[in-house]
């Protein structure tokens, strides 16, 4: 409500100066309100006044300086100290900072809302200065689609790099893969080489079993030549090996 009462006082500061009628008033109003704009950006668009009067006007309304922004270079840095949507949706944008003090160029200096969240984002001291709304919304635009373009050219980057990345990766799997088709020492003849390892260990520790390739022979009767008790033992100690082996 305050921020409609100012650009209703606005637009009757212009109609005393002699600046446009009020019937371009009127309109520009009705425009503002249809398109949820403040008065000043309706009254530029529709070509009633040029947006160098409204800024002077708005300067001598809230008390603060007004700045071109055409002739104002914003470094990507500082505009990255305020989220677009945040830009976007209080009409701002930071110009620059000296110490803990951030410059903030607004269409409606007044809005004490605005300048809280700034504050809060940046934790810094805000000073505002009025630009005109129609000439904000442009340099908003430039300004936040060019950080836009710049971080999708980013990830674009971290992308492609990625994707390197898991083709070298595939690459060193095939060629491990192609190995192991056909070269000594291959990772066909490591995992065939295995389980002839564990049988070859099995008959060094257990010289009684008999085993076979693909199945596992018939156990002596260990009784004929031993103890019934250390036979027994054996067993025992035997019964994994014999689970290890798939035949």
């Amino acid at each position: 409500m305050p921020t409609q009462v100012a650009q209703d006082r606005l637009g009757d500061h212009l109609v005393s100066e002699g600046l446009i009628t009020e019937l371009q008033l009127r309109e520009a109003l009705t425009d503002a309100r249809d398109h949820n704009t403040r008065v000043g950006f309706a009254l530029v668009k529709l070509g009633f006044i040029a947006e160098e009067e409204i800024t002077r006007m708005l300067a001598r309304q809230y008390r603060v300086p007004a700045v071109d922004l055409d002739r104002v270079t914003v470094e990507e840095k500082i505009a990255r100290l305020i989220p677009g949507e945040v830009a976007f949706k209080h009409l701002v944008l930071p110009l620059r900072r000296v110490g803990r003090t951030l410059t903030v160029a607004m269409a409606n200096p007044s809005d004490l809302g605005a300048i809280d969240d700034v504050k809060f984002i940046t934790r810094l001291e805000v000073e505002p200065v009025v630009v005109g709304e129609f000439t904000l919304r442009k340099h908003l635009e430039k300004y936040y689609d060019q950080a836009d373009d710049r971080m999708a050219e980013i990830l674009s980057d971290l992308i492609a790099e990625d994707v390197e990345f898991v083709e070298d990766e595939e690459e060193d799997v095939n060629m491990g893969v192609a190995t192991g088709a056909g070269g000594t020492g291959s990772c066909g003849e490591v995992h065939k080489r295995a389980p002839d390892r564990r049988r070859e260990q099995g008959r060094q520790r257990h010289p009684h079993r008999a085993f076979r390739e693909g199945s596992a022979g018939p156990l002596p009767d260990r009784r004929s030549s031993r103890g019934g008790h250390e036979a027994a033992h054996e067993d025992e100690g035997g019964a994994d090996l014999s689970h290890q082996d798939p035949g």
